[in-house]
């Protein structure tokens, strides 16, 4: 049993009498007030008090800056799973302004560290270079990147690059797919979906 006089003097924020408070609860309470923390707890749940937590809230978080980054980034570290969670349900719910946020960011990194844009351009000329075959129909391949639609990247069906495959540049394997379409498909390919389960010998 601590006295509230006594966690005052100690500079403590809660304290804890070790006799239930007026609503049954065996909690720690608030040096500050005295109050139930329990009961407080369930007081800012109540609907009609969430707009005004939020807005204490904000207040807090614009007074004590540093204080609320540490602190998120103390929770995002200890719930990894809920952080993800969160991220894709609101991605879902804003997949247009998810893609534009992701391609402001792409541009200012891109201009911010152009040696980035650079490196990854020279790495990508030098996988193509080694997925040429010296019998590719280049011809046919300049003209159909010339006429690809606005709007729409040339892709290659089976990337250049992939753990389980490596594709050839070549026309049989150029598609026309939408920019957006293509930049979230990277290098992914569905080995089983396209070609079925290789025999295990």
């Amino acid at each position: 049993m601590t006295l509230r006089s006594e966690a005052k003097a100690a500079g403590e924020k809660h304290f804890f009498t070790g006799v239930p408070c007026k609503s049954g609860h065996m909690a720690f309470r608030y040096t500050s007030s005295g109050r139930c923390s329990a009961c407080m707890r369930i007081e800012q749940l109540r609907p009609e008090n969430r707009e005004a937590n939020r807005q204490s809230a904000a207040k807090w978080i614009a007074n004590n800056p540093v204080k609320a980054r540490l602190k998120e980034k103390r929770w995002r570290a200890e719930n990894p799973d809920k952080v993800r969670s969160y991220k894709k349900r609101w991605i879902d719910a804003n997949t247009e302004l998810a893609k534009a946020i992701a391609r402001a960011a792409a541009r200012r990194v891109r201009a911010e560290r152009p040696e980035l844009k650079r490196a990854s351009e020279g790495l990508r000329r030098a996988r193509k270079q080694n997925a040429t075959p010296a019998w590719t129909e280049l011809a046919a391949i300049k003209e159909f990147y010339a006429k690809c639609p606005p709007g729409h990247h040339v892709d290659h069906i089976v990337p250049l690059v992939h753990p389980l495959v490596c594709g050839l540049h070549v026309i049989a394997n150029l598609q026309y797919l939408p920019a957006s379409e293509n930049c979230s498909k990277k290098n992914k390919f569905d080995v089983a979906a396209e070609w079925g389960r290789p025999e295990i010998a």
